[in-house]
Formats: C-alpha cells, sequence, structure tokens
C-alpha cells in the first residue's frame, strides 16, 4: 500500500490481539512497533491524515525515526500521536514532534505520557521482546538510516488552526511554548499543556494573545503538577479582543478566576460565547455566573462543577431570578443555585407544607420563598432547546449558624416537580417546565425519595412527564432500579424498546 490519504495505526493493548486479522509477528514487541509504523508512514508519502495511537517510544532513535518519518509527508494536514514515552533522559518530546511537522499541518494532536517501568516490565503487559539476535532486515543502524539528527521545520506552520497539547504529561517551558505559538498564526483553538517556572502571567497572557490573535477556543489542560498559575487561560481570554471567543473549557482540576475578573473576562465575549465549561473552579462568585447567564445569548452549553464551597461557582437564588435570562438557546445546563434553608427546606415549630392536612396553608415566609422560587422555575421553562439539565441545590442557613447542605444529589427543589393539589391548596410547579419538550437528561437535585417528593411525586406526574417530556431518557430520580416507584414504573413502560427511560443512578 503507497497510496494510501487516511491512516489510523491502533496499538492499545487491550484491543484483543487474537481476534486481529493483520496480526503481524511482532506486534506485542514494542522494539519492532515504531520501526514498522514508520516505515508504513514512508511508503505512504500522500497522506493528509495520520493518527498512531499508544506508540511506544523507547528510545531516541524512534523520536528520530518517528520525527522523519512526520517531517517528510509534505501533504500531511491532520496528525494526532499518543503514546508512551520510556525514555530515561527523554528529549523535549512536544517540541521536538511539533518542529519535525510540514509546514501545510492544519491540527496537531499530541498525548504522551511517561512510563519507565514499562519497557522494564513488559511481559505483565501481555507484551514480549524478541531476542537481540532476532533483528530482522529492517532494522538498520542509525548511520545506515540516517538518523544523527532531528529534522527542524523553520516555515512557520501559517494553515495552523488547532493545537492541542492538553493531554502531554510532559512539562513545557515558558520559553519552548511561545517559541511554538510564534509559528501559529492563524490558531483558532488550543488545548493549554503544563507549564512550569512561569514568571509573569499576565505578560506570559499578552504574548500568547499577541501570537494568535485569532483565537476562538481555549481550552485548560487536564494535567498539572503545580508550579502554574491557574489564572493563565482566564487571562488570555482577557488579552484577545473583545467579542472572540467561543468556548472556554476547563477540566476538573483547580481553576481560580478571583472576584471581580471572572464577570469582567466573560462580559467581554458576552456575544460570542457558545461553550462555557468550568470545573471545580474556585472564586467565582454569583454576580459572574448571573452575568453569563443574562448577557450571553449566544451562549447553548453552560456547565459549572460546583466546588463544595457556597462562592465557588454557585449561584445564589436572588442573583438567578434578578434579571431575565438571555441564553434561551441552551442545550446544556449544569448550574447549582444557593438557596436560603428556611423555611421551606427546614421547618421549625411546625410540620412542612406538603404534610399539614387539607386546605394547605403558607406562612407569609414560605409564600414568598415560593413566589421566588417560581421565578426560578419559569426561567428553566423558557429554555426550549435544553436537552441535558443538571440543576442542584444547596440549602444554606441565612445567618451562618448551620453548615449547608453537601449532597446535592439528595436535596429536591420545593415543589418543582409536581403538579400540586388545587384541591388542597398545595402547590406545585411542574407546569412551568413543560416546554422542555427536546429534554434528554434531568439530574441534580430532582430526587424522588426526600421526605417532600415522596408525598407530592406519583402517577398524575408520571402522566405529565410521559406526556411533555417525550424523547426523556434519563432521570436521577431514584437511587436504584429496586427503588423505583409503581407510578414511575409504569412511565418507564410507555416507552418502547427505541426510547428507553433509565429513572434511577444504577
Amino acid at each position: 500500500m503507497t497510496l494510501l490519504t487516511k491512516l489510523h495505526v491502533d496499538i492499545t493493548e487491550d484491543l484483543g490481539l487474537d481476534k486481529c486479522p493483520y496480526r503481524l509477528h511482532s506486534c506485542r514487541d514494542p522494539r519492532a512497533n515504531a520501526t514498522k509504523v514508520c516505515w508504513i508512514l514512508q511508503l505512504n508519502p500522500y497522506l493528509t491524515h495520520v493518527t498512531i495511537t499508544e506508540l511506544a517510544l523507547k528510545d531516541t532513535r524512534d523520536v528520530r525515526l518517528l520525527t522523519t518519518s512526520i517531517f517528510e509527508l509534505k501533504s500531511l494536514q491532520h496528525l494526532s500521536v499518543s503514546g508512551i514515552f520510556i525514555l530515561q533522559s527523554a528529549p523535549r518530546l512536544g517540541p521536538t514532534i511539533f518542529f519535525s511537522c510540514p509546514s501545510c499541518l492544519q491540527t496537531l494532536t499530541l498525548k504522551l505520557v511517561g512510563s519507565f517501568a514499562f519497557w522494564e516490565g513488559a511481559s505483565s503487559h501481555n507484551y514480549y521482546r524478541l531476542p537481540p539476535e532476532s533483528k530482522d532486515s529492517w532494522e538498520k543502524g542509525d548511520e545506515e538510516c540516517g538518523l544523527t539528527t532531528t529534522p527542524y521545520r523553520k516555515e512557520p506552520l501559517t494553515r495552523m488552526t488547532s493545537l492541542d497539547l492538553k493531554g502531554m504529561e510532559e512539562a513545557f517551558s515558558e520559553q519552548d511554548f511561545l517559541l511554538m505559538l510564534e509559528h501559529c498564526p492563524n490558531l483558532c483553538d488550543i488545548r493549554i499543556p503544563d507549564i512550569r517556572n512561569v514568571g509573569d502571567t499576565f505578560l506570559l497572557a499578552e504574548m500568547i494573545a499577541g501570537s494568535c490573535p485569532k483565537l476562538t477556543n481555549l481550552t485548560y489542560r487536564d494535567h498539572c503538577e503545580g508550579g502554574t498559575d491557574g489564572y493563565l487561560i482566564a487571562r488570555v481570554m482577557g488579552a484577545l479582543p473583545p467579542q472572540q471567543v467561543k468556548r472556554l473549557i476547563c477540566g476538573d482540576r483547580p481553576f481560580n478566576i478571583r472576584n471581580p475578573d471572572a464577570a469582567t473576562i466573560f462580559q467581554k465575549h458576552s456575544s460570542t460565547l457558545q461553550t462555557l465549561s468550568l470545573g471545580r473552579c474556585e472564586d467565582v462568585p454569583s454576580k459572574a455566573i448571573q452575568m453569563v447567564l443574562t448577557q450571553c445569548r449566544g451562549l447553548e452549553i453552560f456547565e459549572t462543577r460546583w466546588a463544595g464551597q457556597r462562592g465557588d461557582l454557585c449561584i445564589d437564588l436572588g442573583d438567578a431570578i434578578e434579571f431575565p435570562w438571555a441564553c434561551t438557546r441552551m442545550r446544556t445546563l449544569r448550574l447549582t443555585v444557593a438557596v436560603p434553608d428556611e423555611p421551606l427546606y427546614r421547618h421549625i415549630g411546625e410540620e412542612p407544607y406538603y404534610m399539614r392536612p387539607p386546605p394547605t396553608t403558607l406562612s407569609a415566609a414560605e409564600q414568598e420563598q415560593f413566589d421566588q422560587l417560581e421565578v426560578l422555575y419559569r426561567q428553566i421553562g423558557e429554555l426550549v432547546e435544553i436537552q441535558t439539565l443538571e440543576l442542584s441545590a444547596v440549602f444554606y442557613d441565612p445567618n451562618d449558624r448551620r453548615p449547608f447542605s453537601f449532597r446535592t444529589g439528595a436535596n429536591t427543589f420545593p415543589g418543582m416537580l409536581s403538579t400540586g393539589n388545587h384541591r388542597s391548596g398545595r402547590p406545585g410547579y411542574l407546569h412551568h417546565l413543560g416546554g422542555l419538550t427536546k429534554l434528554r437528561e434531568l439530574a441534580g437535585s430532582v430526587s424522588a425519595e426526600t421526605g417532600e417528593t415522596k408525598v407530592t411525586m406519583g402517577l398524575i406526574e408520571a402522566h405529565w412527564m410521559n406526556e411533555h417530556w417525550p424523547v426523556l431518557q434519563c432521570a436521577r430520580f431514584f437511587r436504584s432500579q429496586s427503588n423505583i416507584t409503581n407510578s414511575f414504573k409504569w412511565l418507564q413502560n410507555q416507552r418502547d424498546g427505541s426510547n428507553p427511560l433509565s429513572l434511577s443512578w444504577n
């Protein structure tokens, strides 16, 4: 085969080697794999798309062989390399591979992790090594192959639009990273790697934005062992021209944007933001989340992973209902709302409203809190494009006398999942969610096993959901399948095999 244009080589250990129809004699020898993969690359000079998965790079020769093979692919547009480097004294693999890429490259993804024990214990990984004397004819010496140096491209990658380095276990120096970005003037999508020993984060952010002024998609690295200022990606966002960034994604690692920077940074791109995913970010205040909900009209995905403190990625109920939401195009929403625990969550001195004999009489304070919550439910009900909704409640003491509730999955929003009982006067607000006809997944504080929902969610609610949520596939109402009540078993039975409905966590 010498005319391939697309090639995906996967050497993943658990693919089931015995079932592979093209099994090579040496396929389980990491020493041979790099050589044979590069041999295939060199046979096919017209390759435009190359993906190499789980390649073991055992020494400098493998690195030189791989980079030389890549360098010679003059039509290459998309390259993805994931592998394991097992060199005790490895070269800077990220920059080395980057500067071996041909100038026509458009996208590059690198995911390289170190595992020095891999080669020592190869047999325990279901690999074996061929004996040294079995060297095949294609395993020539370095000088015979011309592998005395690694290639180095000097031309900029003017067609490069996407650079994904977030899966790199190898740390990048500030100098290496900036040198790479200087070669990518038209970069739009970047996934930040682990950068060590950053001097001035503001200056680095300005230099990144200056080298790549067209950036629209920013992704924060998943792997970081420390030494890097976690504000970097937010400051890059702040340094770019206004109304340009479309996507900001931060992983589940701690990530800080200090008040009031968050609201200012998000507002700067409020008309262009389409995806905002904040994983365990610290110091993102309620007002910043309010700004996103009320000003980012084009937002389609908004995800916040509550960091465990009320002030971190948690919007206060008062801020959530103060102004109308503008992001009515949202398809995915994961949001945590802080709700005062009195009077509806903590019922001091009297029975909770749902346990009182009819007619149900609410105190002035209870009615006021229900009125506030109803505004929130109406806001949610206007998100008619929503497909995934994870709405979590954190109940807190306004006077800070009690700790707030950590187990959001065991909470429920008062009256949200009930149609109410007009005859007894018991309130219910499920009808406000009747426009969510595209809803597929419902999670968060939606337990049907709390003291309230055991009384207020039944067959009437199941009938309502069957009518108004026709494509619902998953609702986290019950802890296990055995806990599902007969009313909701009826709901499951209404769906045919092509549209099954899961109502439990497992």
